[in-house]
C-alpha cells in the first residue's frame, strides 16, 4: 500500500489482525468441543471463575518461541546453497513467562518433579529426582486476544519447565518465578509434526437482522425494495406481511403496494433454533 508517496503495509484489515493483551496460561484443558472464540470466552470464564486448570497470575506477559535445529550437508562438488538442501533435525517449542502468583500446585509443576504433600493446615512440596511420566503437562496452553474479537491459541504437548525454580523476592514488591516450558513428543517414533499447534478461533456474530426503510410510502401499483443486514451472512430471511391485501412482499425483500391503507412487512431469520426479526411501516397511497 501507498499513501503520499510511502509505501507501507499497514491497511485497515491490519488492525482486525493484532495480538491483545497478555493472555492466559491454562494446565490441561480441554478447548476440542469449542469451535468458536464466543463459545471458548464463555468456557475460559467459567474455568477462570472457578479457579480451575489456571497456571497462575502473571506479570510481563510471555512468549512463545520456536527453534529449528537444520543442517545443510557438505558434499563434493556442491558450490552453492540451494531449495532442497536443507534439512531439519529437530524442532523445539517453548512457552514462557513469569509467574506472581504463587501456590504449591503451580510451583510443583514449575519444579517439573514437584510433590505436594498436606498434612492439616500445612502444605510440603519435595522434588523428586527422577522424571516420570506424570510429570509432563498432557497440554499447557496460552490463549490470547485478537483485535478482531477472536482468540489465538497455543497448545504445548508434553510440556516440562527445563529452566529450573528461581524464586526472587524483593522489599516492597511481590515475588516472582520465571518459566520456560518445554514441548515433547509423545514417542521416539513421532517424526511428522512438532509438540504443539497454533489455533486461531473466530468470533461468532450475535444473530440478528434489521431492514430499512423504517417508513415507507408506496402508490399502489408499483413497487419498493427493502434494504439489509443480516448476522450471520449465511441466515436465510424469510420475508411476510400482516395484511397482504394492502402491500405484499416477495422472498427477496420487493415490497408490491395493492391497495390503499397500511401494512407492516417483517423479515425473519432463524439461528440455533431462535428466531431473530425486524418490521417496517408501509403505507399505500392512491397511484
Amino acid at each position: 500500500m501507498s499513501v503520499a508517496g510511502m509505501v507501507t503495509p499497514c491497511r485497515t484489515e491490519t488492525f482486525q489482525n493484532l495480538q491483545l493483551n497478555a493472555g492466559a496460561f491454562l494446565v490441561d484443558f480441554d478447548y476440542s468441543t469449542y469451535p468458536d472464540a464466543t463459545s471458548l470466552r464463555t468456557a475460559l470464564a467459567t474455568a477462570l471463575q472457578n479457579d480451575e486448570y489456571v497456571l497462575g497470575a502473571t506479570r510481563g506477559g510471555g512468549s512463545f518461541v520456536v527453534t529449528a535445529d537444520t543442517r545443510e550437508p557438505d558434499v563434493d562438488g556442491k558450490r552453492y546453497s540451494f531449495r532442497g538442501g536443507r534439512f531439519v533435525d529437530s524442532v523445539d517449542a517453548y512457552l514462557t513467562g513469569t509467574l506472581v502468583e504463587i501456590r504449591p500446585s503451580m510451583l510443583a509443576k514449575v519444579m517439573a518433579t514437584g510433590d505436594v504433600s498436606n498434612s492439616g493446615q500445612k502444605t510440603t512440596l519435595t522434588m523428586h529426582t527422577a522424571i516420570k511420566d506424570e510429570d509432563y503437562i498432557d497440554s499447557l496452553i496460552w490463549v490470547g486476544d485478537m483485535s478482531d474479537g477472536g482468540l489465538i491459541l497455543i497448545d504445548l504437548k508434553n510440556a516440562l519447565n527445563t529452566n529450573g525454580v528461581t524464586l526472587t523476592f524483593t522489599d516492597k514488591g511481590e515475588g516472582t518465578i520465571p518459566f520456560e516450558f518445554h514441548a515433547h513428543q509423545d514417542a521416539v517414533e513421532d517424526y511428522d509434526n512438532a509438540p504443539f499447534t497454533v489455533n486461531f478461533l473466530d468470533a461468532v456474530a450475535t444473530p440478528g437482522i434489521s431492514i430499512y426503510p423504517k417508513t415507507n410510502e408506496l402508490k399502489v401499483g408499483s413497487t419498493l425494495t427493502l434494504t439489509k443486514t443480516v448476522s450471520p451472512d449465511s441466515a436465510t430471511v424469510t420475508y411476510s406481511s400482516d395484511a397482504t391485501a394492502k402491500a405484499t412482499v416477495t422472498s427477496g425483500g420487493v415490497v408490491s403496494g395493492v391497495a390503499v391503507g397500511t401494512a407492516t412487512i417483517t423479515a425473519s431469520i432463524t439461528v440455533g433454533g431462535s428466531t431473530y426479526s425486524d418490521s417496517v411501516f408501509v403505507r399505500v397511497v392512491s397511484a
